[in-house]
């Protein structure tokens, strides 16, 4: 979505004031990157969808960028943890005839919002990322993408985990120096984030993305 529009403002002089609807699913995405993407659809009422889409079991976002509990009749969203205010297992119990699925475990972590300050009001749920991308105790790849997001703009991440250490390829369009990349790598010794510019002379994003912390092959040194 960020791709299409840079392309239809910059590269083709297209308005995008005539989309009125925008939703986004497949990754974790925090309410800056929401809030990046209604500025640049001014009209939308963008929304991200997370859960079981495929069983038409989703959740959807709101204004603040949590996920509210709709009821649909067939789904049941449970949080398992001590805690669950700060950190919760996202766990889906799908209820349909024509399914076998009883209970799903995401992999998901996020935590309960238990009055919304958005227009629903009302208990939600804020996700924080996948429990493999926990790049540091209590740190997930999905809120450092957002801390750089407010930092330096947009952005790709590239992240792979060798022998206990974690590398962090930043491609973005901005500036090389990055305080919030340094402030963590002074914090925390495993983690290595480097941030370099795109190569493109049009300054619109390339059709790649990763939001998840693969197994390095030795393959990232080629981006």
């Amino acid at each position: 979505a960020e791709l299409y529009a840079r392309l239809a403002r910059h590269r083709y002089g297209q308005s995008l004031d005539d989309v009125m609807g925008l939703l986004v699913t497949g990754e974790v995405v925090s309410p800056t990157r929401l809030d990046a993407l209604q500025g640049m659809y001014p009209n939308a009422r963008v929304r991200s969808v997370y859960g079981l889409t495929e069983l038409n079991s989703g959740l959807f976002s709101c204004s603040k960028g949590a996920y509210h509990f709709i009821p649909n009749g067939q789904t049941l969203v449970e949080l398992r943890g001590d805690d669950i205010c700060s950190r919760a297992q996202i766990l889906f119990t799908v209820l349909r005839q024509d399914t076998r699925v009883v209970r799903y475990q995401t992999g998901d972590i996020g935590r309960l919002v238990p009055r919304c300050r958005c227009e629903q009001e009302g208990p939600a749920l804020m996700l924080r990322g996948r429990s493999v991308d926990e790049i540091a105790p209590d740190l997930f790849l999905a809120e450092l993408s957002d801390a750089l997001h407010k930092e330096i703009g947009l952005h790709n991440l590239f992240a792979t985990r060798r022998d206990g250490r974690i590398r962090v390829l930043v491609k973005a369009n901005g500036s090389e120096r990055s305080t919030t990349a340094q402030t963590l790598m002074d914090k925390h010794p495993h983690l290595d984030i480097q941030v370099s510019p795109y190569a493109n002379d049009d300054q619109c994003l390339p059709l790649s993305k990763s939001c998840t912390v693969a197994i390095d092959h030795g393959g990232i040194d080629a981006l």
